[in-house]
C-alpha cells in the first residue's frame, strides 16, 4: 500500500500543466509515467538494509532557537547542559542556516527539499502542491513508520507539509508544554516498531518567553532585573536596556527548561537500544532577534540572528565522526542524508546534497543539476503572501536582497559578522558571483507597481486616488504595513481605480498590477501634516507634483526613487512611485 501511494504522488508530480496561446493544457501519458516509473523500481529493487541495520531517526526542533545562547556554541549561560552533552559525541556544525525564518516554510524545505519559492509554502494559510514527494514517504519504502509531535497548527492535513507520516499529534502554540511534548514523544517511541522516524517540535522558546521561573533562577546568576528598572526610570535609555536583559534572561530561561526535556529523551533513548543506534538531531526552524538592530521576533528579517541555526548531528559510530564542522551547511540537507542512512540512493533529492561525504571524509560532494551551489546557503524570508527579503549566504559573504523595493544589502561576514556595515558598493567578486545566482531565484524579482509612503510615528495623514482610463483594470491590489498604523484601500466595482488612507509610520507600501501593462496611471496624492511633501519621487526619472492628477506608464517609473532609503531611515514624510520589470 505504501509503494502504491508513493507512485500516485509521483505521478502526481509529473502532470504537466501549462499554457500556449493562452490555451490551458495537460500532458500526462506514458512519458510522464516513466520518470515515477523508474524511481519506484530502483527504490523497490535497491538492496534491503537489514531491520536491525537501520537506525532510528529522532529530530528534536527546538522553536526559534539560536546557537549562540548554547554552551556548545560558547554562550556562557548555563541554558544547555543536556544538548551539550550531547554534543561532546556528535558531529556538531558551526554555521547551518535555513531556508525559511519561520517554522512552517522551514519544515516544508526540511521534508522536500526544496525552497520556499519550489515548494509554495510563503504564509501562514499556503497548502503544498500534492505532486512534492515528502521524507517520509521515501522512508516508508524502506518500512520506516513516521510520527511528528508538532505544537503549531496549519501544516497537517489539507495544508500538506506533513504529507506521508503515520501519526502526527498537533497542538496549538503553547498549548502543550515542553513535559507534556516530551511525554507524548517517548509515548510515541515506545509503542512504535522499530525503525522509526520521528520529529519533537518544541515551541516554549517562542515569544513571548514564559518559563517556568526556577528555570530563569538556574541561568539568571541571582540578578534582580525589576531593581534595575526602578533604578533606571529616570532614564529611558537605561530602562530600555534592562528591559533587553530581562526578555533575553527568560529567552535563557526557556532553553533550560526545553533542554531538561531534551535530556529526558536521551534517557529514553539510552534505555531503549544499544549505545549509538539512533540518529539523533538537534535544531531550530529558525532563530529569534532579540533586540538587534531594534528588532524583536523571526519571519521578516535576513540578518544571522534569524537564519543561523543551531545543528547537532549524533550518529552511529559506522559513518565515522568529526566534531566540528566549520563548512557552511543549509538546513535541508538533512533530507538527503536522512535517504542516505536509509540506504536510499537512487531518488534525486531536489536541491540538498546529504551531510555524511562532509562528515566522514571533510569534503561536500556537489549535487548535480541543482539550482545554487553546495555552498551557498539561500533564505527566503516570506512568511506572507508578499515576498520578504531574500538572503543568499557563503561562509564569509552574504547579499540581501528586498524584492519588493530591490534595496540591497552585502555584508563581509568574516570582517563584519555583526552585519553592521554595508558593503555593497565594495565591488567583491564574490558579490558579483552572488548576484549572478540571484537571477536564479525567481521570487526575488518580483514584477509590478509601487507606492511607498514614509514618515514619522506622529499623526501625519496621505490620501490618493489611483485610477485607469476605459479599457484598462486592476488585476490586482495589495498592501504590505511595516509597523501597525491604519492603511484602508477601496477598490472601485469597475477595478479601474481605487482610494487609500493612510497614517504614515515608519513606512507603508501598495502594490498593483494593471492589464493591460502599458496602460497610464493616474495617479493624485495628498498629504497633511509638519512639512508635507510638495512633490513624490517616480522611479529614477524625476518628481511629479502633489495635488495634480499625473499620468505615468511604466518608463515613467522605472526603478526605485534614490531618495527613497534615506527618507524612509530618517522617518521623514515623502511619496514614491516605481515599477519594477521584474527579470
Amino acid at each position: 500500500m505504501q509503494c502504491v501511494q508513493f507512485i500516485i504522488k509521483c505521478m502526481k508530480s509529473h502532470v504537466y500543466s501549462g499554457s500556449a496561446g493562452g490555451e490551458s493544457r495537460t500532458l500526462f501519458g506514458l512519458t510522464a509515467l516513466l520518470p515515477a516509473l523508474m524511481v519506484l523500481f530502483l527504490i523497490t529493487s535497491s538492496p534491503a538494509a537489514a531491520a536491525e541495520d537501520l537506525p532510528n531517526i529522532v529530530v528534536i526542533v527546538v522553536d526559534a532557537l539560536r546557537p549562540d545562547h548554547l554552551g556548545c556554541y560558547g554562550y556562557d549561560r548555563p541554558t544547555s547542559p543536556n544538548i551539550d552533552e550531547l554534543a561532546t559525541s556528535a558531529v556538531r556544525f558551526e554555521t547551518a542556516i535555513t531556508q525559511a525564518p519561520w517554522t512552517k516554510g522551514s519544515l516544508a524545505s526540511i521534508l522536500t527539499s526544496r525552497y520556499p519559492f519550489q515548494h509554495e509554502v510563503t504564509d501562514p494559510a499556503a497548502v503544498m502542491p500534492e505532486g512534492l514527494v515528502t521524507l517520509p514517504e521515501l522512508l516508508a519504502s524502506k518500512g520506516y513508520r513516521s510520527m511528528f509531535v508538532v505544537n503549531m497548527i496549519g501544516l497537517a492535513g489539507r495544508f500538506g507539509v506533513l504529507g506521508g507520516f503515520d501519526e502526527v499529534t498537533e497542538a496549538e502554540k503553547h498549548e502543550r508544554n515542553a513535559v507534556q511534548t516530551t511525554d507524548d514523544a517517548i509515548a510515541m517511541m515506545k509503542a512504535s516498531t522499530e525503525p522509526y522516524f520521528i520529529i519533537v517540535h518544541y515551541s516554549d522558546t517562542h515569544a513571548p518567553y514564559q518559563p517556568p521561573m526556577p528555570y530563569v533562577d538556574l541561568v539568571g546568576e541571582g540578578l534582580n532585573f525589576d531593581e534595575l528598572i526602578q533604578i533606571g526610570r529616570g532614564d529611558s535609555d537605561v530602562a530600555e536596556r534592562a528591559r533587553k536583559v530581562k526578555r533575553k534572561l527568560f529567552y535563557d530561561g526557556c532553553i533550560r527548561y526545553v533542554d531538561d526535556q531534551v535530556g529526558r529523551i536521551m534517557d529514553f533513548l539510552r534505555g531503549s537500544g544499544p549505545p549509538g543506534r539512533a540518529v539523533i538531531v538537534v535544531t531550530a526552524g529558525h532563530g529569534e532577534a532579540l533586540g538587534e538592530r531594534g528588532v524583536f521576533g523571526h519571519g521578516a528579517g535576513a540578518y544571522d540572528d534569524v537564519v543561523k541555526v543551531p545543528l547537532i548531528v549524533a550518529l552511529p559510530l559506522r559513518y565515522g565522526r568529526i566534531q566540528t564542522i566549520r563548512d557552511q551547511v543549509r538546513l535541508f540537507d538533512l533530507f538527503p542524508t536522512f535517504l542516505e542512512i536509509a540506504g536510499i540512493h537512487d531518488f534525486e533529492p531536489g536541491e540538498a546534497t546529504s551531510l555524511l561525504p562532509l562528515v566522514q571524509t571533510g569534503k561536500r560532494n556537489a549535487a548535480p543539476g541543482s539550482l545554487l551551489p553546495a555552498d551557498v546557503a539561500l533564505c527566503d524570508c516570506t512568511d506572507r503572501e508578499v515576498p520578504g527579503k531574500i538572503a543568499l549566504r557563503t561562509g564569509e559573504w552574504k547579499l540581501i536582497v528586498e524584492p519588493l523595493t530591490q534595496l540591497v544589502e552585502v555584508y563581509d561576514l568574516k570582517n563584519d559578522p555583526g552585519e553592521t556595515i554595508n558593503a555593497r558598493g565594495g565591488g567583491s567578486s564574490m558579490t558579483d558571483s552572488l548576484f549572478s545566482l540571484l537571477t536564479r531565484v525567481p521570487s526575488a524579482h518580483p514584477r509590478g507597481w509601487r507606492m511607498a509612503l514614509t514618515g514619522s510615528e506622529t499623526g501625519r495623514e496621505f490620501r490618493a486616488r489611483v485610477s485607469l482610463d476605459r479599457g484598462a483594470r486592476f488585476s490586482s491590489v495589495g498592501k504590505l504595513v511595516r509597523i501597525d498604523r491604519n492603511l484602508s484601500i477601496t477598490v472601485a466595482e469597475d477595478s479601474r481605480s481605487f482610494d487609500l488612507e493612510a497614517s504614515a509610520g515608519t513606512w507603508q507600501m501598495v502594490l498593483f498590477d494593471v492589464e493591460p501593462e502599458d496602460a497610464p496611471v493616474r495617479f493624485e496624492i495628498t498629504a497633511e501634516g509638519d512639512r508635507p511633501p510638495r512633490f513624490a519621487s517616480m522611479g529614477r526619472s524625476g518628481k511629479m507634483p502633489m495635488q495634480v492628477p499625473v499620468a505615468l506608464k511604466t518608463g515613467d517609473a522605472l526603478g526605485l526613487p534614490e531618495d527613497f532609503e534615506s527618507t524612509r531611515l530618517s522617518k521623514q514624510q515623502g511619496a514614491f512611485i516605481w515599477w519594477l520589470p521584474g527579470e
